[in-house]
């Protein structure tokens, strides 16, 4: 007993192979239509001769005479005739806004019941105003024609019901699966195309930024690098040289600070020249070709005495007149000018170097390609996450299903 009910209960199996089911699922429609291709033509007769029974309806409702029209008060006459008036304008606009089908398609079908349900109800809800007025004077053709507009809405969801029961929304389902499936295995093969070549153009990228790392690496410890280092040495060494100058310069003049300031107020020459010393010894000194400071100095130490000064910084003040002389400045200037020329030559060969214009130029190229790589990672991220995406074999599982429930076996894909 229990082995016949399993077998009772047992689903037939069916295989199908995948590049069949196209004309499998057409066959079934075909199957499924039948009865539609049947039933549609009729109703749609019925329903073309209740619009046309509506028409002539609305016409003898336009027409239509009031009954005891000597006991209806006037202003009540007057507004329900308006009223008739606009309800029949927009019942005859409403009817003639209604395209029956010619054909028995299951969808231009379900289509034409959304479409015709939707005018309904805006006719309804924009003639709720006249209607009732209208029913005041003129009841049974009101009621008529929304007698018959009930039985319109009756036919329209037989309609509906039968298209649901044949079973043509479940093919149509299965066919829309069916075009997403093959799409998801189209756009798949794609992605695994523009993947594998991106990763090529990825290879090939990161191959050509190690080779200019590598040239950049060579430049950077080949004897020209090495001589533009050496240059950039001797040039801060000048520099230092020439900051060390300036102040033994300011340390030689510093101690007359005083005495000069003093000595500019009193004397009537030069003092413009003594101020540019006050200001800056060093850069006074450069410009004093002739050691004009000599004669003031030896002018400031004849005058000394005259200077309201402590003896102790007269004394510091004439020991320091004296440190400055004719050699030593002259040192000083020569001292100078070896600086400067070691700075030229240094910064002359700096800028006469172009490895630093070369290295920078590697720089920028190998720049470029790791921007370049990091657009190409990412577009390959970004593809790889949709390509994850896309589950071929649980689209193949549902599409099963769905055949199955139409079929009402168990269908399996045998490709």
């Amino acid at each position: 007993m229990l082995e016949f009910l399993k077998k009772l209960f047992k689903k037939e199996k069916i295989e199908l192979p995948l590049a069949e089911l196209p004309s499998w699922l057409d066959r079934k429609e075909d199957e499924k239509s039948e009865n539609l291709n049947k039933f549609l033509p009729e109703k749609y007769e019925e329903i073309k001769e209740l619009l046309k029974s509506s028409k002539e309806k609305a016409e003898e409702l336009e027409e239509a005479e009031v009954k005891d029209e000597e006991k209806i008060r006037s202003k009540v006459k007057h507004v329900v005739l308006s009223h008739r008036r606009s309800y029949t304008d927009m019942l005859k606009r409403f009817l003639d806004t209604i395209e029956v089908p010619s054909s028995a398609d299951y969808k231009e079908a379900m289509q034409f019941y959304k479409d015709t349900q939707e005018k309904i109800t805006e006719f309804s809800k924009s003639t709720v105003k006249s209607y009732h007025a209208t029913m005041h004077l003129f009841a049974d053709n009101t009621e008529s024609i929304t007698a018959d507009l009930k039985e319109l809405d009756t036919k329209l969801k037989t309609i509906k019901e039968l298209i649901e029961k044949s079973g043509l929304k479940d093919i149509e389902k299965a066919e829309n699966m069916l075009k997403d499936m093959k799409k998801d295995a189209s756009l798949k093969s794609e992605l695994e195309k523009e993947i594998t070549k991106e990763k090529e153009h990825l290879e090939k990228t990161k191959r050509q930024q190690d080779i200019l790392s590598e040239e950049k690496i060579s430049l950077e410890q080949g004897t020209e690098f090495n001589k533009l280092n050496k240059d950039k040495e001797e040039l801060e060494a000048a520099e230092n040289k020439l900051n060390e100058l300036k102040t033994k310069v300011i340390n030689l003049f510093s101690p007359l600070e005083t005495a000069l300031k003093k000595y500019k107020r009193v004397a009537l020459e030069n003092e413009a020249f003594v101020a540019s010393y006050l200001d800056n010894p060093f850069d006074a000194l450069l410009k004093d070709e002739n050691l004009t400071i000599l004669k003031i100095l030896e002018k400031l130490g004849q005058n000394l005495d005259l200077l309201d000064m402590k003896d102790s910084k007269r004394k510091k003040t004439s020991e320091a007149i004296h440190s400055i002389t004719s050699s030593v400045l002259t040192e000083l200037k020569q001292a100078y000018d070896f600086i400067q020329e070691k700075r030229k030559s240094a910064a002359y060969e700096i800028d006469s170097n172009e490895i630093s214009s070369k290295i920078e130029e590697k720089q920028i190229e190998i720049d470029s390609l790791r921007k370049k790589s990091e657009d190409i990672s990412s577009s390959i991220a970004e593809k790889q996450e949709r390509l994850d995406k896309i589950d071929l074999e649980n689209s193949r599982k549902e599409l099963e299903n769905q055949l199955s429930s139409i079929t009402k076996a168990e269908v399996t894909f045998s490709s």
